[in-house]
C-alpha cells in the first residue's frame, strides 16, 4: 500500500510528465515482424546443402548423396550431372570414417551418408563412399557429427581399407554441419 505522501508525489510526477498516454487500437504502430528462430540443422543425406558461399569465392556446387547414385556401379557410367561436376569445386555433407580409431586429426578419410557405415561389412555401394584427401592441413575427427567437406570433386575409383570409393574430393575445408 502506498502512503498519502507517496500518492501525492506520484500524482505530481504524472501531471508534470503529461499524464499517462492511452492510444486506441487504430493508433497503435504496426507489430514488428517476428524474428526468425534459429533452427538446429539436422543432416539429411538426400538434401542438398544450403548455399552459403559469398560472391568473391569460387563457384561451389552443393551436391547430395542421391546425386552420387547417378554413377552406375557395375558399368561405371556416370550421369550427365556427375560428368559436369567432375573436376569442379563441390560441398558435400556426410559422416567421417577415419582409417584408424585412435586419431584426433587426419589428412585422409572416407565420407559416407550415415554414421558408422564402412566400419563393418558389408560396405555400402561404392557410389556412396567418397575418399577425402585434405589438400592443406588436417581434419578433426568426429565420428558422430555430420561434417561438410568442400573441395575438388573427381569421379575415380579408390581402393580403401573399408571398401572401394567411386569418388574423391581434394578437400580445402571441412566443418561441422
Amino acid at each position: 500500500m502506498w502512503s498519502p505522501a507517496t500518492s501525492i508525489v506520484a500524482c505530481a510526477l504524472l501531471a508534470a510528465c503529461g499524464g499517462p498516454e492511452f492510444r486506441g487500437v487504430e493508433e497503435q504502430p504496426p507489430p514488428r515482424p517476428a524474428q526468425p528462430v534459429a533452427e538446429e540443422r539436422r543432416f539429411d543425406p538426400g538434401q542438398g546443402l544450403p548455399d552459403t558461399e559469398d560472391a568473391a569465392a569460387p563457384t561451389v556446387t552443393a551436391i547430395s548423396w542421391p546425386d552420387l547414385r547417378g554413377l552406375q556401379v557395375q558399368s561405371g557410367k556416370a550421369s550427365e550431372k556427375l560428368e559436369r561436376l567432375n573436376g569442379s569445386t563441390v560441398k558435400l555433407a556426410g559422416y567421417m570414417v577415419p582409417f584408424s580409431d585412435d586419431l584426433e586429426s587426419v589428412t585422409e578419410f572416407l565420407l559416407v551418408p550415415a554414421a558408422g557405415l564402412c566400419v563393418h561389412k558389408p560396405a555400402p555401394a561404392s557410389n556412396q563412399i567418397v575418399f577425402v584427401r585434405m589438400s592443406t592441413g588436417t581434419a578433426r575427427v568426429d565420428w558422430s557429427t555430420a561434417v561438410e567437406v568442400t573441395g575438388a570433386f573427381h569421379i575415380d575409383e579408390e581402393d580403401c581399407p573399408f571398401g572401394k570409393a567411386s569418388f574423391s574430393i581434394a578437400a580445402t575445408a571441412t566443418s561441422k554441419w
